[in-house]
């Protein structure tokens, strides 16, 4: 039997999404984005890149590679639901930045699909749904 390798998850998590195109790829992906030739026009991004950068999410389990379900002689990449939960992540990167940084005119808002209406902020909460402020939560490890 192996003995799991101490790690710390935020450090872990940033080895693995922790760079700005990697981000940027991610949130284009969650607004439906799939095709490399769509990432490159939109991102601006060197071709080289993201090639590396897709071909790493890739191996990470963040993205599966399919044919395009319009043209068969084209890949797209799809996210999986591992990069699915990163959501909240982003979401919360960019209240971060809408409240610290009032000044910048930040384009579209965060909408909840089932009952349209605006999102203001996320939450922490205890595993008996009770909210908890962020400044209360804390790592407690284990021997």
């Amino acid at each position: 039997m192996s003995k799991k390798k101490s790690i710390c998850p935020l450090a872990f998590a940033l080895d693995q999404v922790g760079d700005r195109w990697t981000f940027m790829i991610l949130r284009n992906a969650f607004f439906g984005m799939r095709r490399f030739s769509d990432f490159v026009s939109d991102l601006g991004i060197a071709r080289n890149i993201l090639s590396q950068r897709l071909e790493a999410m890739v191996a990470n389990g963040l993205f599966t590679i399919v044919p395009s379900e319009t043209d068969a002689r084209v890949t797209e990449y799809r996210l999986t639901k591992k990069a699915k939960e990163l959501s909240s992540a982003l979401v919360a990167m960019r209240m971060w930045a809408e409240k610290w940084h009032p000044d910048i005119d930040f384009k579209g808002e965060l909408i909840d699909i089932a009952t349209h209406k605006k999102i203001k902020q996320l939450r922490f909460r205890t595993t008996d749904n009770q909210d908890v402020a962020p400044e209360n939560v804390r790592v407690e490890y284990a021997p």
